[in-house]
C-alpha cells in the first residue's frame, strides 16, 4: 500500500499450503479497492428499492433486531453461516431469509 492505494499484490512463496499462489480476485484487489460502484458506507434499502447511507452502529442495531426476529420465528439454526453457505430451514431458501432481512 502507498497511503490508499494499492501497488502490489502477490502471494508468500514460503507458505506451506499455498506456496505463493492467490486467486483471482486477490490478484484483483486493486481493482475492488478502486472501483467507482464500490460501496464505501453502510446502507438501508428504502421501501421504494433506493437505499441510502447509514452509520455502520445503525446497520448492526437493525441487523441484530431482525436475526433477533428471524431467530425467534424459525429457530436459531435460520441464519447459521458456515463455510459461506446458509442453513436453511428446511421449507426456506436463502433468498426467503435475505429478504426477511429486506437485503
Amino acid at each position: 500500500m502507498d497511503a490508499d492505494r494499492v501497488v502490489k499484490i502477490s502471494g508468500d512463496e514460503l507458505h506451506p499450503l499455498t506456496n505463493g499462489f492467490t486467486c483471482t480476485k486477490g490478484r484483483h484487489l486493486a481493482d475492488f479497492h478502486t472501483d467507482p460502484s464500490r460501496l464505501r458506507n453502510s446502507q438501508r434499502r428504502l421501501p421504494d428499492g433506493e437505499h441510502e447511507d447509514i452509520a455502520v452502529d445503525t446497520a448492526l442495531a437493525e441487523i441484530a433486531a431482525r436475526l433477533g426476529d428471524i431467530i425467534a420465528e424459525h429457530g436459531p439454526e435460520c441464519p447459521a453461516e458456515t463455510r459461506l453457505r446458509l442453513c436453511q430451514v428446511p421449507t426456506r431458501s436463502p433468498r426467503h431469509w435475505h429478504r426477511s432481512i429486506y437485503s
